[in-house]
């Protein structure tokens, strides 16, 4: 599917769901975070990027969120921006922690000279970023589209609703567990229920 037709298929189940229209921005809400859910947990959407730079760093054009980043081989500690401020951003030296704005990494201390980085990262697909071809050529998009609608739905707190968007997260959460463990199922999923049970799960 494309960017766009994974819009659209999110935007019939939850037609279908809730009789209600969704706008472009309430499902791209619901896809970055099936995006968060599919990094954190099954470490899709991975990518390595190497680079050499001098202070400030730039984010990639395609960033989610971080996984690691090295310096110069050694790996550096993730930190909060106000944890990072709070050092003191005028300190300088060989870097050991991190945080990220909106648009660049922050180092702590922060290095004088130019430096060789690898940035171990999720990134958000192009066809998610700009809803055109090429389209999504792997079986991550039917469980990110199912964790969106899912993510959508517990936007409305009926407690009909709160159940149907448990149904969809779990099912998409599901799906990518069959794909982390390397087996790929056809595009529509139709295959046995995974027994959460043992995780304290539903059926």
């Amino acid at each position: 599917m494309t960017g766009t037709e994974i819009e659209t298929y999110i935007s019939r189940i939850l037609m279908d769901e809730n009789k209600v229209f969704y706008t472009q921005s309430e499902i791209y809400k619901g896809i970055n975070f099936a995006l968060y859910v599919l990094a954190t947990l099954f470490h899709a959407f991975f990518k390595s990027y190497s680079f050499s730079g001098t202070y400030p760093l730039d984010i990639p054009s395609d960033f989610l969120c971080p996984y690691s980043l090295y310096c110069d081989n050694s790996r550096l500690y993730p930190m909060s921006l106000s944890e990072l401020r709070n050092l003191g951003l005028s300190t300088t030296g060989t870097p050991q922690y991190y945080a990220f704005t909106s648009s660049h990494i922050l180092l702590w201390p922060k290095p004088t000279s130019s430096h060789d980085y690898i940035l171990n990262y999720a990134y958000i697909p192009d066809e998610i970023a700009n809803g055109s071809d090429p389209p999504l050529d792997d079986p991550w998009h039917y469980p990110m589209a199912h964790i969106a609608v899912g993510r959508c739905l517990m936007v409305d707190l009926k407690e009909h609703m709160l159940a149907r968007a448990g149904y969809w997260l779990r099912r998409g959460i599901e799906e990518a567990s069959y794909l982390a463990l390397g087996i790929d199922r056809d595009s529509d999923f139709h295959y046995p229920r995974f027994n959460l049970s043992a995780l304290g799960g539903g059926e």
